[in-house]
């Protein structure tokens, strides 16, 4: 728990009442044994008294004053825990983060020194902030599936995503936070043919947000009964073709006041995939993989109207959407659908439209499928013949073309350029049963040592993610 007065508190339940303890009880973990013995008229609103912070200065250089005195001017108002690290964040109103190490066992508390000064830590990585202006309005953990870097994220007022990383030596606990690099909120993408958005306000009054795996929502306030919802994520298309980060950002006014936003957890990728370590934050992240196995995100808005629910369309979303209304016919804003995510991979997507799949269609119960989804399907199919390249082979050419042996010349042994719909299936089929890649295929049993699963070769991954 969060206190006012600058502490962390536990509350404890157990069984039976002890010695000196009961059933019930709250715990202070940042409490300093020498607080007590500062009488509390020694206190004022604003925290000690100043004529007894003076006093203190003639006290040993051992006893420091802020080990004695917490701060009553910087109450916590954030945490948030990363279960993968067991590591605890704890952010203040004046933009102080502190972090507690629960060991690996969860039992432990030890207290990390805090980041008092952010400003000062983004400008030794060349990132210039207003301090005027500068605040954190929540923290997010970045767990370890996600990144192997990247601890936490931190958003501001303005919907800047600051991105924290802890020092550590080896498996021994983090010996400090430091800030290491920063994300605007991008502008609003002008393809209307990929999502209707609505008109962009300044973003300069975010008061709340939420970021996981990627993704940032942020709720703007507009007035005194509309917020504007930002929503940011992972553009594929661009990190498939380019492989730089580019992402692509929605807005959305929704009557009333944001009061928090939360995910369906079960939309939790890790919970489903055991991929490998170095992979696993890449994967979450690329929606073009994803999407075969996981339903759209679905992200809850708690207002003082009510609940707003928020969906993340997928691009095979989009695609379905775009089938839909074409009508079996290739058109403009299919052509540049192709365009923008590459024909393999929208081929790949068309072999999921017609198949389809549970996790595409909105209903898989094939008694009950309307009319309207037998032809998107069919429609599918028919895009998916007829707009694919003919497959060619053409000579590789060596170093050896022009010379002469006495056994004649040097064959160029030819290349295969296969078709667009050759790769979108091997696409479609590798990234359907990646999940079964990472299963026990057998079990060795010895007379001393456990079971021992074998795993498919890592090499295959590899295709995945090209």
């Amino acid at each position: 728990m969060a206190g006012k007065d600058g502490h962390l508190y536990e509350l404890i339940y157990q069984a039976e009442d002890g010695w000196f303890t009961r059933k019930c009880r709250k715990v202070n973990h940042t409490y300093s044994p020498l607080t007590s013995l500062i009488p509390s008229f020694l206190y004022t609103g604003e925290g000690p008294c100043p004529h007894f912070l003076w006093s203190l200065t003639l006290l040993p250089s051992s006893l420091l004053i802020p080990k004695i005195l917490p701060d009553m001017a910087d109450p916590l108002f954030a945490l948030t825990f990363d279960e993968s690290r067991n590591l605890l964040y704890t952010l203040s109103e004046k933009n102080v983060i502190q972090v507690f190490y629960l060991g690996v066992d969860g039992t432990e508390f030890v207290t990390i020194p805090k980041l008092a000064n952010i400003v000062e830590s983004l400008k030794i990585q060349h990132i210039n902030v207003d301090p005027k202006s500068f605040r954190i309005i929540s923290i997010h953990p970045i767990r370890r599936p996600e990144s192997s870097n990247l601890h936490l994220a931190a958003v501001t007022t303005f919907g800047e995503r600051i991105f924290f990383t802890l020092t550590q030596d080896g498996a021994n606990p983090p010996k400090g936070i430091q800030a290491v690099t920063s994300r605007k909120a991008p502008p609003p993408p002008t393809d209307a043919n990929l999502g209707r958005f609505s008109r962009p306000h300044a973003i300069n009054s975010v008061h709340t947000a939420f970021y996981s795996n990627g993704v940032l929502i942020v709720a703007n306030a507009v007035n005194e009964d509309v917020d504007n919802i930002l929503t940011v994520r992972p553009n594929s298309s661009e990190v498939l073709k380019k492989r730089i980060l580019s992402e692509i950002a929605t807005h959305l006014d929704i009557p009333g006041k944001v009061w928090s936003i939360a995910e369906n957890p079960s939309n939790n990728a890790q919970l489903i995939y055991n991929l490998p370590t170095p992979f696993t934050g890449f994967v979450l992240q690329n929606e073009l993989f994803t999407q075969y196995h996981l339903p759209p995100k679905e992200f809850y808005a708690l207002t003082n109207a009510g609940i707003q629910v928020l969906i993340q369309q997928r691009p095979v979303d989009y695609l379905r959407k775009l089938i839909s209304e074409s009508g079996g016919q290739v058109t403009e804003n299919l052509q540049k659908f192709f365009a923008r995510y590459s024909r393999d991979e929208a081929c790949s997507m068309c072999l999921a439209v017609a198949a389809q799949s549970s996790i595409v269609a909105a209903s898989f119960d094939r008694s009950q499928l309307n009319p309207l989804d037998q032809k998107v399907s069919q429609w599918a199919t028919y895009i998916f013949f007829h707009t694919k390249d003919e497959p060619q082979a053409r000579n590789r050419l060596t170093g050896f073309q022009d010379t002469q042996a006495d056994l004649g010349f040097a064959v160029a042994a030819p290349e295969l350029n296969y078709s667009n719909s050759h790769n979108g299936f091997l696409l479609y089929f590798a990234r359907l049963i990646a999940p079964l890649w990472r299963q026990q295929v057998s079990i060795l049993y010895g007379v001393t040592s456990l079971p021992r699963p074998l795993f498919f070769s890592h090499r295959w991954l590899l295709f995945l993610y090209m």
